[in-house]
């Protein structure tokens, strides 16, 4: 889906400051609940996106490469909306730090609509998945 992701321009900007890092299978790029200090976009690998409904986890989505990851709480400072974990073997991601970003969006306003739709499109689907 492609309100998922990233034009090639803005992640152009993104690469400036991002780091690559690979992430093991089972790890947690996000946990529900807890501080964002980074968001990630997908290299290679995909992740499971789950949310604690009520005690019960619910799957929301897999996200494959290009997909972003974790930019809700960059753009809202609120904690976690979901845990993001990495299946399948390991997963390449570009990791940008909330003190990257904002540098970044200095440069480049646009960027942060695009991550707002991402957002609010991604937002919009799970309630539509936990409430349907």
């Amino acid at each position: 889906m492609r309100e998922r992701h990233l034009d090639e321009g803005a992640v152009a900007a993104v690469l400036e400051r991002a780091r690559k890092v690979e992430v093991p299978e089972g790890d947690a790029l996000t946990v529900e609940g807890e501080a964002g200090d980074a968001f990630f976009i997908v290299q290679a690998g995909r992740v499971r996106v789950t949310v604690d409904k009520a005690g019960a986890v619910t799957e929301v989505a897999v996200l494959g490469p290009g997909a972003v990851v974790g930019e809700i709480s960059m753009l809202s400072d609120r904690r976690r909306t979901a845990t993001c974990t990495v299946i399948d073997g390991p997963c390449n991601v570009l990791r940008v730090s909330r003190s990257d970003l904002a540098e970044v969006l200095a440069q480049r306003g646009d960027i942060a609509e695009k991550l707002q739709h991402i957002a609010t499109t991604r937002a919009q689907e799970t309630m539509r998945r936990l409430y349907s």
